[in-house]
C-alpha cells in the first residue's frame, strides 16, 4: 500500500494580519526524492511550438508567464508555484473508486506548472486546467522510488483574493469558488463585510471555538489534503461526471447527485489520514484568524498535533502537517518541500521557501518575483555536492538517529537564521530588483555555509534514544539507495550489553505484531482448507 500525503491551504485576504492572501503547500514525496527551486523567466513562442511534460508532448502557449516553482528533480511539472500574474497553485494526491488511467499523460504536477504558465487570474487557471484535463487527460506513474498514480485535487488562488477547489476524476472535474464573508456584530445582528476587508474586527466565533470547513470558508479560511472535497455545493462540473456516477448506481438523479459521496475511496483515505489532517490545519488558521501571518503559517507547516515528546521513530501511521517518513508500508513520504505564496496587489512581499526536507527542521527563504539568483546545483537521484536539498539531507539524517534531543540542539541555530532572513527580507519590500536578487544571494549562501555548524551543533550530543529498529533500517536502505556514506550517519553504540539489550525488545515487539496479523487470519485458512 503506498500513502502520498501533502497538505496545502490558504489564508483570504479578511483573515491575514496585513491583508495579503497567503497560499501554502507541504509537498510530502518519496525520501529520496530531492527537490528543487526553478525560476523561469516570461517567454514568447512562434506558432507550432511544442513542450515536453513528464510523459507527453502538447503545444506551447504563444506566450508563458514568468513562474517560481517547486519540484521533484526528475519530473518537468510543479508541486507548487506562483507566476508573476499572483497566481498560485498546488495539487493534492487523491483516489477515487474510478481507476486512474493507465495511459501516460498528462500528470497533476505538469497541470500545475502548465496553468501558472498560462493563466492570469485564479478563474483562468481554473479554465486552463479544466481544459488541459478534458483534452489530454491525467495518468503515468509519479512515485519516485515505487510505482504510485493517482487524481489531482488542485488549489488556486490569486492576489486579489480570488481562490478556487478543484477535484479531478481521470478527465471528469468539478470545482468551486471559496467565499469569503468577514463578520462583524452591529447593535442589533450580526452584519456581513466585503472579503477584501483587510482584518476582522469581531466575529461571532470564540478563539476556542471548533468551526465547520463551510464556517471558516465564510472566514477566511480554506484547506485541502489527499481526500476528496466534502462540500455538497460546487460551482461548475464536467458534463459527464453525474452522468457516469448514475450509470454506476452511484446516484438516481441529478438533485441526488454528491460528488464525495459517488466517488469516494475509504482505504487510502483512511490510513491517508487527510481528513485528520485537513481539519487540523484548519483548526490552527481559526485560532489565529484575523492575526495570521507568514511566521505563523510557518508553524502551521511544521505542526506535529502538539506532541510534546515527539519522535518520528515510533508507530506506522501517525500522518503529520509535517510529514516524516516511518519503516511501514503506510507512513512511507516524507515533506520533501515547503512553500509559502504571499499575494498581494503591490507585489512587494517575498515569498518563502524551504526547498529541503522536514520544515521542523529547515529554515524558509525569501523569493521576489523579477529577481532571479543562484540556488546551488541541480539535485539529482543520489547525493549532489553543492546541492541545497542534498547537503541538508545530511544533517536532517544525522538529527533522526536522536530526533527529541538534537532538534533542541539544532532549534536555536534555525530560529537565529530565520530571524536573519525576516529582516533582510523587510529591506527587500522597497527594494529594486537588483537590491533583491543580493538579499536572495545572501540568504542562499548564508544558509548554505550554516548547515557545516548545523551538522557539528548535534554531532556533540551522543545518542540519548534510539530510534525503533525497523525505522533504523529503513532509513540505512534510504541513505544507502541515496549514496549518503557520511560517517556521522552510523548509528553509535555504547555497549554490546545495551546493543543486545535494545534489539531483543525490538524483536520482541515485532514477533507481536506478526503474531496477531496471524493469529487474526489463522481461522480463515484453517476453515478455506476443509
Amino acid at each position: 500500500m503506498m500513502m502520498c500525503s501533502c497538505d496545502t491551504f490558504v489564508v483570504l485576504p479578511c483573515a491575514s494580519s496585513d491583508g495579503s492572501t497567503l497560499f501554502a503547500k507541504n509537498s510530502d514525496r518519496d525520501p529520496n526524492e530531492a527537490q528543487e527551486i526553478m525560476h523561469c523567466k516570461e517567454e514568447d513562442y512562434t506558432e507550432g511550438t511544442t513542450v515536453k511534460c513528464t510523459y507527453i508532448e502538447i503545444p506551447q502557449a504563444e506566450h508563458t508567464h514568468e513562474i517560481l516553482i517547486v519540484k521533484p528533480h526528475w519530473i518537468w511539472g510543479a508541486e507548487m508555484g506562483v507566476n508573476s500574474q499572483g497566481v498560485a497553485i498546488g495539487n493534492e494526491a487523491i483516489q477515487s473508486r474510478v481507476p486512474i488511467s493507465s495511459v501516460p499523460s498528462l500528470i497533476g504536477m505538469d497541470i500545475v506548472r502548465l496553468a501558472l504558465e498560462r493563466a492570469n487570474n485564479a478563474e483562468h487557471a481554473v479554465t486552463t486546467i479544466t481544459s488541459l484535463l478534458e483534452t489530454y487527460g491525467q495518468g503515468g506513474c509519479c512515485g519516485f522510488q515505487r510505482p504510485f498514480s493517482y487524481h489531482n485535487a488542485f488549489m488556486v488562488a490569486d492576489k486579489f483574493g480570488d481562490v478556487w477547489i478543484i477535484n479531478t476524476i481521470n478527465r471528469d472535474w468539478v470545482a468551486r469558488r471559496i467565499t469569503a464573508e468577514s463578520l462583524r456584530l452591529s447593535s442589533t445582528n450580526i452584519t456581513l463585510k466585503s472579503s477584501t476587508a483587510s482584518s476582522f474586527e469581531v466575529d461571532s466565533f470564540s478563539k476556542d471555538t471548533e468551526p465547520t470547513r463551510e464556517e471558516c470558508e465564510k472566514l477566511g479560511i480554506a484547506s485541502i489534503s489527499n481526500v476528496l472535497h466534502s462540500s455538497s455545493s460546487w460551482d461548475l462540473f464536467s458534463k459527464d461526471i453525474v452522468k457516469k456516477a448514475q450509470e454506476r448506481g452511484w446516484c438516481s438523479s441529478d438533485s441526488d447527485f454528491h460528488f464525495h459521496d459517488c466517488y469516494r475511496e475509504n482505504i487510502f483515505s483512511f490510513f491517508g489520514e487527510g481528513k485528520k489532517r485537513e481539519k487540523r490545519s484548519r483548526s490552527l488558521l481559526f485560532q489565529q484568524r484575523g492575526n495570521i501571518n507568514v511566521a505563523s503559517v510557518m508553524d502551521i507547516l511544521k505542526d506535529h498535533f502538539d506532541v510534546d515528546d515527539y519522535n518520528p521513530s515510533k508507530g506506522i501511521m501517525g500522518q503529520n502537517l509535517c510529514m516524516h517518513a516511518g519503516w511501514g508500508p503506510i507512513r512511507r513520504s516524507q515533506t520533501t518541500a515547503s512553500s509559502i505564496f504571499v499575494l498581494s496587489p503591490r507585489g512587494n512581499k517575498p515569498h518563502w521557501i524551504a526547498s529541503t526536507a522536514s520544515p521542523c527542521l529547515s529554515v524558509y527563504l525569501p523569493y521576489w518575483m523579477g529577481s532571479f539568483s543562484n540556488v546551488g546545483n541541480k539535485p539529482k537521484a543520489k547525493y549532489t555536492k553543492g546541492s541545497l536539498w542534498w547537503e541538508h539531507e545530511i544533517f536532517h539524517r544525522i538529527v533522526l538517529l536522536d530526533y527529541q534531543h538534537r532538534f533542541l540542539l539544532a532549534y536555536p541555530i534555525l530560529d537565529e537564521l530565520q530571524k536573519k532572513f525576516y529582516a533582510k527580507a523587510e529591506e527587500g519590500e522597497e527594494a529594486s530588483p537588483s537590491g533583491r536578487q543580493s538579499i536572495m544571494q545572501s540568504c542562499f549562501d548564508t544558509y548554505m555555509s550554516s548547515i557545516p555548524k548545523l551538522i557539528d551543533s548535534v554531532n556533540k550530543k551522543t545518542q540519548v534514544v534510539r530510534p525503533r529498529m525497523l525505522y533504523t533500517l529503513a532509513w540505512r536502505a534510504n541513505n544507502l539507495t541515496a549514496g549518503l556514506d557520511h560517517s556521522s550517519l552510523v548509528r553509535p553504540y555504547s555497549s554490546i550489553i545495551s546493543d543486545v539489550w535494545y534489539y531483543f525488545h525490538e524483536v520482541i515487539y515485532v514477533s507481536i505484531i506478526v503474531l496477531l496479523v496471524v493469529l487474526y487470519f489463522w481461522p480463515t485458512s484453517i476453515s478455506s482448507s476443509h
